[in-house]
């Protein structure tokens, strides 16, 4: 997959088990939160969802960070401090051509499709 934000463009890749995310080796802003690098995602726990096979518990890391995230209804990300980055929460909703969400530091997000 690419997503795109204004001039920023990652490349994501993202099966039942694992996945990354890379938006290249210059630091990024994408919904409020600092990127640089891969991330890579593996998943500790299987759920019901409405994203079917994705839903779980899954663990996030690089660019210095380790997030934890829960794919259910909605999808929640949780970051704590560390390396100097601050501590930050995402809720993201998704819908059939939307998704939205918002930020523990206020910074609120949309991306429709086209």
């Amino acid at each position: 997959w690419e997503i795109k934000a204004g001039d920023v463009t990652c490349q994501a890749d993202l099966s039942d088990t694992n996945g990354s995310l890379d938006c290249g080796p210059e630091p990024v802003r994408l919904a409020g939160v600092e990127l640089s690098g891969t991330l890579a995602f593996s998943k500790a726990s299987n759920a019901a969802s409405k994203f079917g096979g994705l839903g779980g518990e899954w663990r996030a890391s690089g660019s210095g960070r380790q997030c934890d995230i829960t794919v259910a209804e909605d999808v929640r990300i949780s970051c704590p401090a560390s390396n100097g980055h601050r501590a930050i929460t995402l809720t993201l909703s998704v819908s059939e051509d939307t998704v939205s969400g918002t930020g523990s530091d206020g910074v609120e997000f949309s991306a429709f499709k086209r």
